[in-house]
């Protein structure tokens, strides 16, 4: 029974993220989430959501459809929920998992107004709504992530492996 609830309060969140990204600038990743089954993400995981118009220019890129829907949506997807505030804790080099296999991402540059992840720019932090029962972020960056990029592999010596526990930000 506790799976149920903690797997209806997933639901409800999804829901609400799916809203509230699909009313800026990222309706076109609200609508592929939309086709993803909740449970496809865990209690702490951060998306990377592409604009609206990153995702059309990427279409338009054959090097990027090369790679799955699923692969690709996967890999904009992190196994650990953090904040922009852990982020900005993580030093350049730093590379993070993603829920595709064997894939990730890595702090390419920081700073509050210049933060990026694999060259993507994040350019609106903490999209999502916090909920402080569900640890799932969102990060809205500035292009799609490539995913035959050099750096979205596992590093054989990163400068920094572990991430910061993920806790969710407390409501305003």
């Amino acid at each position: 029974m506790a799976y149920q609830q903690g797997s209806t309060l997933l639901i409800k969140a999804f829901l609400l993220y799916m809203v509230v990204i699909g009313t800026f600038q990222f309706y076109t990743g609200s609508s592929i989430l939309g086709f993803l089954r909740p449970t496809f993400l865990t209690r702490e995981s951060t998306l990377l959501m592409p604009t609206d118009l990153a995702i059309s220019t990427a279409l338009n890129d054959s090097n990027h459809l090369n790679t799955g829907y699923a692969s690709i949506v996967q890999f904009h997807i992190l196994s650990r929920g953090l904040n922009f505030e852990q982020l900005e804790l993580l030093p350049v080099g730093t590379w993070i998992p993603s829920m595709a296999p064997g894939k990730g991402v890595q702090v390419t540059s920081i700073g509050p107004s210049n933060y990026s992840l694999n060259h993507a720019k994040i350019i609106q932090p903490d999209l999502c709504p916090n909920l402080s029962n569900v640890a799932v972020t969102c990060q809205g960056i500035d292009r799609l992530l490539d995913f035959s990029s050099i750096l979205s592999n596992v590093p054989r010596n990163p400068p920094v492996l572990a991430v910061p526990p993920s806790t969710p930000s407390a409501a305003p």
